[in-house]
């Protein structure tokens, strides 16, 4: 059975990644890379103060002269996600951004 996926009729695939992927939940990564500038921490994190609710992880290492962040999200939309990604682009603070999408299996925990 074949699926064509047009981006003109319907909802758009990267918009509704939930619906093509019943049961599965999405966990999107930004990782970020920056010069050692706390600006750019500081600045990214102007910019995910709408969405503060869906962070579940943030991890912030410098390697050499490099400042690496990975920001963890859950309980946002794709296209929520991929637009908060055009925001830090517009940053101009020298950012590289990456955005990873996983989908996971709920986690089933045992009942008593």
């Amino acid at each position: 059975m074949q699926h064509a996926f047009s981006r003109s009729s319907g909802p758009r695939f990267e918009d509704s990644l939930e619906e093509w992927l019943p049961g599965l939940e999405l966990t999107h990564i930004l990782h970020i890379s920056s010069t050692l500038d706390l600006d750019a921490v500081t600045s990214v994190l102007s910019c995910i103060k709408d969405v503060q609710d869906a962070v579940d992880g943030w991890t912030i290492a410098r390697i050499g002269a490099v400042l690496d962040q990975r920001i963890t999200m859950r309980g946002i939309s794709e296209g929520r996600v991929r637009s908060l990604r055009e925001q830090l682009t517009q940053l101009d603070k020298g950012l590289r951004i990456r955005l990873e999408h996983q989908c996971n299996r709920p986690v089933q925990h045992a009942s008593k």
